[in-house]
C-alpha cells in the first residue's frame, strides 16, 4: 500500500512496528508536521470535532486533503482523516439527543436518564439513525481517502463517560453511593455494545487492509484504539477499581494495541489501578490547563515506563530534547509540529545522532 501524502509510508511502518514490540531501530518512534513552504504555513489547519453531520460528506474531506496536501508528514506522521460527530456521539448511537454547534465545532447531549431500572441502552439502526449516518460517513471517507491518506477511529466516549452525559456527572456521582447495582447492571449492557461499535468502523474504514488510526493520531497494523474515562477525576480509587478498570481492560483486550488518554492530575489517585492493568498498552497523559506542560512529570513518564506503559507525548522540540534524555527511548512516541520541512528532518537527525 502506498498513500499519496504519506510517500515514506512503508520506512515510517516499520518504525510503528517497533514502538508497538517495544524496540527501537535508530531512535524512538518521532512524528513531527510541517508546512511545505512558507505560503502556506498561515493556513493553519484545525482538526473538526464534527464532521458531515449535515450529509455533506465530502467538503470535510476536501478541506482535509488541502492540507495534506500542503504538509511535510516527517518521520512517522500519518495523515489521517477521523469522522465524527462530537465526543459524546456514542451515547447519542443509543438514544441520547445530540446537539450541533457548528459554530464553536463542538456537539453535547442532554442527560435523559432518570430511572436506571427503565433505561435499556440498544444501538439505534433504524433507517436514517444517527448511527448508520456515521457508518455512511466513514465508508465514503474509506473510498475518499483511497490511496491519499488513513481513515482514523470516531472518538468513543464509552463506559462511564457515556453514563455521565447520559444521567449528568453529578447525579451519577450520587448513584454510585445510592445505587450502585442499578448502575453495574446498565453498566453491563452498555460494555456489551463497544466491540459492535467499534467492529462496524474498522470495517466500514477499511482498516484491515490499510492499517488502523486510532482517536489519537497513532498507526498501527493491527486491531488498535484510544480508551478513556474522564469520569474517573470524579471518583475515589476504590469506586475507579469497580466501576471503571474493568471496562476499561476490556475495551482493550478487544484489541492488539491500545493507548489510554489519561486526563488531568484528579485522575491520578488511580494510576496505580491503571499500571496494574496489564491490557492498558500505552498513556497519553494531559495535564489539563493550568498546569505543567510534559517537562513538568517527568516522574510520572518515569513511573509508567518503569510499569510497562509505552508512552506518547507532544511538545516542542526543545522540551521533547530534554525528555529525552531523561525517558527510555523504547516505547515513546513523539509529535511535535514546526515550521519548516527543514526543521523536522533536524529534528529526526537530532534523534538519531542522539539516540
Amino acid at each position: 500500500m502506498e498513500l499519496k501524502y504519506k510517500p515514506n509510508f512503508q520506512e515510517a511502518r516499520k518504525y510503528w512496528k517497533a514502538y508497538w514490540n517495544n524496540e527501537i531501530i535508530d531512535r524512538p518512534l518521532v512524528a513531527v508536521t510541517a508546512p511545505k513552504s512558507e505560503a502556506v504555513a498561515i493556513k493553519k489547519y484545525k482538526r473538526p470535532t464534527v464532521t458531515g453531520f449535515d450529509g455533506n460528506y465530502k467538503r470535510d474531506l476536501m478541506a482535509f486533503e488541502e492540507y495534506a496536501a500542503n504538509t511535510y508528514f516527517a518521520g512517522e506522521s500519518m495523515p489521517n482523516f477521523r469522522p465524527g460527530f462530537g465526543p459524546d456521539q456514542f451515547s447519542a448511537f443509543l438514544g441520547a439527543k445530540i446537539e450541533i454547534r457548528q459554530e464553536d465545532n463542538t456537539s453535547w447531549v442532554d442527560a435523559f436518564v432518570s430511572d436506571w431500572d427503565a433505561y435499556n441502552p440498544v444501538l439505534d439502526t433504524s433507517k436514517g439513525s444517527l448511527w448508520n449516518k456515521m457508518l455512511e460517513q466513514v465508508k465514503f471517507a474509506a473510498d475518499y481517502s483511497e490511496g491519499k491518506f488513513h481513515i482514523a477511529m470516531i472518538d468513543i466516549h464509552s463506559n462511564m463517560d457515556c453514563f455521565s452525559a447520559i444521567r449528568g456527572p453529578g447525579n451519577l456521582c450520587m448513584d454510585l453511593m445510592d445505587c450502585p447495582d442499578k448502575v453495574e447492571a446498565a453498566l453491563a449492557k452498555i460494555r456489551k455494545l463497544y466491540k459492535p461499535v467499534y467492529d462496524a468502523v474498522y470495517d466500514a474504514a477499511k482498516m484491515k487492509e490499510r492499517g488502523c488510526v486510532g482517536a489519537l493520531p497513532l498507526y498501527c497494523d493491527d486491531r488498535f484504539v484510544r480508551i478513556q474515562c474522564d469520569f474517573l477525576a470524579l471518583i475515589g480509587p476504590e469506586e475507579g477499581r469497580k466501576h471503571v478498570i474493568p471496562s476499561l481492560r476490556e475495551e482493550a483486550s478487544f484489541m492488539e494495541h491500545c493507548i489510554m488518554h489519561y486526563d488531568g492530575p484528579q485522575a491520578l489517585i488511580h494510576l496505580d489501578s491503571i499500571i496494574e492493568a496489564k491490557e492498558i498498552e500505552a498513556i497519553q497523559w494531559v495535564p489539563g490547563a493550568g498546569q505543567p506542560g510534559p517537562e513538568g512529570w517527568i516522574d510520572l513518564y518515569k513511573k509508567l515506563q518503569q510499569g510497562g506503559k509505552k508512552l506518547q507525548i507532544g511538545a516542542p522540540f526543545e522540551v521533547l530534547k530534554k525528555l529525552h534524555k531523561e525517558l527510555k527511548p523504547e516505547g515513546v512516541a513523539y509529535y511535535s509540529e514546526v515550521s519548516s520541512a527543514k526543521e523536522a528532518d533536524e529534528i529526526i537527525s537530532w534523534f538519531k545522532k542522539n539516540t
